[in-house]
């Protein structure tokens, strides 16, 4: 049964993403009436996506890589927080030089 579903499942998305034709759904009886109705009704369900939508897709789906200016603001704001800390006592003196030099070498 469940393997039944599964294959249901990946029948639906090769038919979504254009890799096979509705007829070939016809296997699966529930989601072959779904999906021949969502055709006849021209439901925005199953109309092809734009490029701009593909592109933002892709987009959403990818991690964000901070650029060297982000990444070298960041380092100096971290800077900034442990020099902080070490005015006020709460960062010694061996614990501030060591942190510094590891954040120093992520530049």
């Amino acid at each position: 049964m469940a393997q039944d579903r599964i294959a249901a499942v990946a029948a639906l998305t090769d038919y979504y993403k254009g890799a096979r034709p509705l007829e070939s759904l016809s296997n699966f009886e529930q989601p072959y009436r779904v999906m021949t109705a969502l055709v006849q009704s021209q439901s925005v369900l199953v109309q092809p996506r734009t490029e701009l939508e593909r592109e933002a897709a892709k987009k959403a789906a990818m991690p964000h890589v901070q650029s060297k200016a982000e990444t070298q603001s960041s380092i100096a704001d971290r800077l900034r927080q442990l020099e902080e800390l070490h005015k006020n006592g709460l960062v010694n003196d061996v614990e501030y030089e060591g942190k510094r030099k590891s954040l120093l070498s992520e530049l």
